[in-house]
């Protein structure tokens, strides 16, 4: 066995002796150190349980086995004789081992582990304990000790601390220990090296001591909370949106895995989640989920009801005092007769139909059609609706009532006319009402019902009802030979994106939407006839080209996008280091998909950073 002059230490002297340097257990004191160390780290811990305040920060041990207690398991030594591990003497800042370099004349030890820095961290710490004691004297620095950090090739990136026998300490052990920390931050998204390292010279011994090695890091922790946290949806379907809050800089997504709740929702800090449900087609009750930052926002929907004539309407029935029960069939019905409520749906109309409380108000319509086009229905057709105001007309006509304001500037929305359309075509199959409008239908006393589709005032000399109302336009919708054209047929748009419009032709009547193919091509415009499509392009943050497309009235409108050119720019133009040289970090600002290498015009300079988009070069400066 290879044997050393070691050096160890009591109260009272300092004696020296060849022993072998890596020995056997460790001294008796070692469990009684043991037994204190771990008496003081339950009293630190409860006083971090009892009286930490709350933190949105978590802290995570990089390090593995920084204590030494497992032996050299998670590092690596080099040029050590034996084990560099020791238990002797009880020279262990805590628990029995420590990491003992040195202390053998002519060595050159090295001791290191990897850890790799994550890029998302806002703290990294490096700390640690390390005790000298020396034979030298301390006119000189013969011995030496080093840590420093350094990437996963070895190459020095950044020095901790330089100390040599001109640093020792009384005594070997407690409480002669000294505790280094140093900032790793500027190596987040990197993984490096902690490098421990010592030489003694050819005449006397120095011993150089480390324990409780530490890299902890600290990552922000993102809460997020939901307001409200469910919603009660029509059969109709429909759409809504719900506040998400959160802190700046924590991202989110909004998904779902109901084919029937859709969501493109996402941001940064607080927003707000938009959504649309699809109309139920099952008289079941239906719930799903749309699921934000860990957090649940629960949907129930209800079932269509099995008493809907009309299959996508909602069923709220009127109060009973509101209409008249009956069998009609499919002769007895041979008008129907349009209104305009004058009012929102959510006020007066539903009042006034469920007006449980003054049942002579004996007001009611069998369908209403809103702003966004849903249909509720409140009475069957088979029943009588009490809203011509002549007894004869409601007897022989099923009602539909359109929201509106009351207010001279507000029309008819797209949406409406369409679903009046649709509500019309679906009453003609079950009774016997011809495909006439008022443009044809002469005026007629109240007492004489006009068969076919009219209004409240045509048909009962009530006046404009229904207001705004273009009978023209409802007309071609009924009656339609719909094609349409768009132009330009393309265009082409830079990296930056932009907007433009798309000229839609089409004959007087016929409606469309218009569509995007694309999530980063926008554009929400429809109409009814000629018109045109608004549309907006994000920018293309990536160097390749992108196509994608709008489609109207089944009419493909492309659009091509060129991919964002390479250009690059730095955090800084220039630094000065001392003599003594030194380490840094250089922000590389590009587009996504932009590669780049870092390339030194020195020898004395040194970097190997290369990336792909932003990122960092890393680099040294020779002394």
């Amino acid at each position: 066995m290879k044997t050393q002059q070691f050096l160890y230490d009591t109260p009272h002297a300092i004696k020296t002796t060849v022993i072998p340097k890596r020995l056997g257990t460790g001294s008796p004191l070692g469990t009684g150190i043991r037994k204190h160390m771990l008496i003081r780290a339950a009293c630190a811990m409860l006083f971090v349980l009892i009286c930490s305040p709350p933190s949105l920060l978590a802290q995570t041990e990089l390090i593995a086995n920084g204590g030494f207690e497992s032996g050299v398991s998670g590092w690596t030594p080099s040029g050590s004789i034996g084990s560099p591990v020791s238990s002797l003497y009880g020279f262990a800042r805590s628990g029995s081992y420590y990491l003992w370099l040195g202390g053998t004349l002519n060595l050159s030890e090295i001791t290191y582990q990897s850890v790799t820095i994550p890029a998302s961290v806002t703290s990294a710490t490096l700390s640690f304990y390390y005790n000298i004691n020396s034979l030298e004297g301390n006119s000189a620095a013969y011995d030496k000790f080093s840590v420093t950090v350094r990437n996963a090739s070895g190459v020095l990136l950044a020095t901790v601390g330089e100390w040599s026998n001109m640093n020792q300490d009384p005594s070997g052990g407690n409480p002669y220990y000294h505790q280094k920390t140093f900032d790793l931050l500027p190596f987040a998204g990197s993984t490096i090296l902690i490098y421990f390292s010592s030489v003694n010279d050819s005449t006397l011994v120095t011993n150089f001591r480390v324990d409780d090695v530490s890299v902890r890091v600290t990552t922000a922790q993102c809460l997020y909370a939901i307001s409200p946290v469910s919603a009660t949806v029509v059969a109709g379907g429909g759409s809504q949106s719900f506040g998400v809050t959160a802190g700046g800089g924590c991202s989110w997504t909004a998904s779902t895995s109901q084919s029937w709740i859709h969501t493109t929702s996402s941001g940064t800090g607080s927003g707000t989640v938009a959504y649309t449900v699809d109309a139920n087609p099952a008289t079941a009750t239906r719930a799903g989920t749309i699921a934000v930052g860990g957090q649940q926002f629960s949907i129930s929907q209800a079932g269509v009801s099995s008493q809907t004539d009309f299959p996508s309407a909602v069923w709220i029935p009127a109060g009973s005092g509101h209409f008249t029960s009956s069998a009609r069939g499919s002769a007895d019905v041979t008008s129907i007769v349009i209104h305009t409520t004058e009012d929102s749906y959510y006020g007066a109309t539903i009042s006034w139909f469920q007006n449980t409380s003054d049942p002579t108000a004996n007001t009611s319509s069998h369908y209403l059609v809103q702003r966004d086009g849903s249909v509720v229905q409140f009475v069957r057709e088979k029943d009588i609706a009490h809203h011509a105001g002549v007894w004869l007309w409601n007897q022989h006509s099923v009602g539909i009532e359109v929201e509106r304001l009351a207010n001279a500037t507000e029309t008819i929305t797209s949406f409406q006319y369409a679903s009046v359309k649709s509500l019309v075509e679906s009453i003609r199959t079950r009774f016997s009402v011809p495909l006439l409008l008022p443009a044809s239908t002469p005026l007629s006393s109240p007492t004489l019902v006009v068969d076919g589709i009219v209004g409240h005032g045509k048909a009962v000399y009530y006046g404009t009802d229904p207001v705004n109302w273009s009978w023209t336009l409802f007309q071609q919708l009924l009656n339609p030979s719909c094609t349409y054209s768009v132009n330009p047929p393309s265009t082409t748009l830079p990296a930056s994106g932009g907007s433009g419009n798309i000229g839609v032709t089409t004959v007087g009547g016929c409606a469309w939407t218009a569509a995007a193919s694309q999530t980063w091509i926008h554009t929400t415009s429809s109409g009814i006839g000629s018109g045109t499509v608004a549309y907006t392009v994000d920018a293309n943050s990536t160097t390749s080209a992108r196509a994608g497309s709008i489609t109207v009235g089944g009419q493909t409108f492309t659009i091509s996008q060129t991919g964002a050119t390479c250009t690059y720019a730095l955090s800084s133009s220039g630094t000065s280091l001392p003599a003594s040289g030194g380490s840094g970090n250089i922000v590389v600002n590009t587009a996504g998909g932009c590669a780049w290498t870092a390339a030194a015009s020195q020898t004395w300079i040194h970097t190997t950073s290369s990336g792909t988009g932003s990122g960092t070069v890393a680099y040294t400066v020779d002394a």
